[in-house]
């Protein structure tokens, strides 16, 4: 059977007229939305009528057309004396706190933001499960898809990837027990800290031994801060597993913790969680960081500050010292966003540190115009007691936030007086 996630080998002209339709559609965004939305509607019906047959399933290796909650499922299985589910956190709503005082900065972008209703955390225990991802996703051992292990961007479990697949490839067997800790996007700085990290706490307030764990599945491994806050945990290369390179397994035993909830507004839990992990106390005098922190992204690919110079100039004149995160450790940066009082960046990564940042911080977002939706350092402010203002940048609306964006700096100036 061949492996549906390796691309179609060369040489035939189909597969050339494909890849040119593909570029062309990549040229007009909504047009490639169209033939996507299209493609899924026809598709998706004649994949559901497949997998409800056992041969096909059998061959294939897909998962059944049923979704079962962990609970359920753990409940079901718990004859087999190593599968249990453990509740950690109860569901409820866990509003965003008000804004520190009159003079705090609600921003007009996320004046009507609906906070989601946060579900139930747990660590389960689970025999003979799968484990599918790049996005992730949990398959039992009678072949249903775990609903809280199968989260998909823009959707449910059952728009999940996994769904869409007409085959999976030929899975490889773990022996002994695997906790998965990758989550979609886990590969990025922010969602490593968010969804990823407290997946640890939730084992851990399960009381379950990370040193007598074989391996944790991560998303990838090759970032210094992935091996750096891994670490931190006694965590090594030795007990890694990297879900985007491995994209099926089998495990024999396998821990489930749930997520900390829903991806973008981090539960206090967790955000307390990082600051005890990586906020510790030097042993010795340390330089303090500075008041006044303006975080650059110009050594990324894309969403740089096109009149980066002027900004950085304007800022220099009025205190701010302009640090790179990409060329710090973690610990580094924790301790530079504590000391700061005032911080000033472009939406990005970088801005995921402010979870170190003390109540009463000032933080000042640069959005490019086509982004403006994104809620992410808003609501982890207002978590955080910090006083957030946003601004938006100049540029071409229609990008689709790869361009650079210059920055008013005039409007700049009259935030930062």
């Amino acid at each position: 059977m061949p492996d549906c996630t390796q691309p179609e080998t060369a040489g035939f002209g189909c597969c050339h007229r494909f890849s040119r339709m593909g570029a062309m559609l990549s040229r007009f965004p909504r047009l490639r939305a169209v033939a996507r939305n299209l493609k899924r509607r026809v598709r998706s019906p004649i994949l559901r009528r497949l997998r409800s047959s056992s041969w096909y399933r059998r061959i294939s290796r897909l998962p059944r057309n049923e979704i079962v909650s962990c609970r359920d499922y753990a409940r079901e299985h718990a004859h087999d004396g190593w599968t249990s589910y453990h509740e950690v956190h109860s569901a409820g709503r866990a509003p965003i706190p008000p804004e520190p005082d009159a003079a705090g900065s609600a921003s007009p972008l996320f004046a009507d933001i609906r906070v989601p209703e946060f579900p139930v955390t747990f660590a389960a225990r689970l025999s003979h499960c799968r484990l599918y991802g790049r996005g992730i996703a949990v398959i039992g051992a009678d072949g249903r898809v775990i609903a809280e292990g199968s989260a998909h961007i823009g959707g449910g479990p059952e728009d999940h990837a996994v769904m869409g697949r007409a085959w999976l490839p030929r899975p490889e067997h773990l022996a002994g027990t695997t906790a998965v800790l990758a989550a979609p996007a886990g590969n990025t700085y922010y969602h490593w800290l968010f969804d990823v990290l407290p997946r640890i706490a939730l084992l851990e307030a399960a009381g379950i031994d990370l040193d007598a764990l074989d391996r944790f599945a991560v998303n990838s491994f090759d970032r210094g801060y992935q091996r750096e806050t891994l670490a931190r945990f006694r965590i090594d290369a030795s007990r890694i597993v990297e879900t985007d390179r491995l994209r099926h397994l089998v495990c024999e035993r396998l821990v489930l913790p749930s997520y900390p909830g829903t991806s973008g507004f981090p539960p206090r839990w967790a955000c307390e969680f990082l600051r005890r992990s990586f906020l510790e106390e030097p042993a010795g005098p340390q330089r303090p960081g500075p008041e006044r922190l303006y975080v650059s992204r110009q050594g990324a690919s894309r969403r740089r500050i096109a009149n980066h110079d002027a900004l950085e100039s304007l800022l220099m004149r009025s205190g701010f010292e302009t640090v790179h995160p990409e060329r710090h450790t973690v610990t580094e940066q924790a301790r530079w966003f504590r000391s700061a009082r005032v911080v000033v960046a472009p939406h990005g990564s970088g801005l995921a540190n402010l979870v170190f940042c003390d109540p009463g911080t000032r933080v000042i977002e640069l959005f490019p115009p086509d982004m403006t939706g994104q809620s992410h350092y808003f609501v982890l402010s207002r978590q955080m007691g910090i006083r957030y203002r946003s601004l938006i940048g100049l540029g071409d609306r229609k990008r689709r936030s790869l361009g650079d964006f210059e920055v008013p700096l005039e409007h700049l100036a009259r935030l930062l007086s």
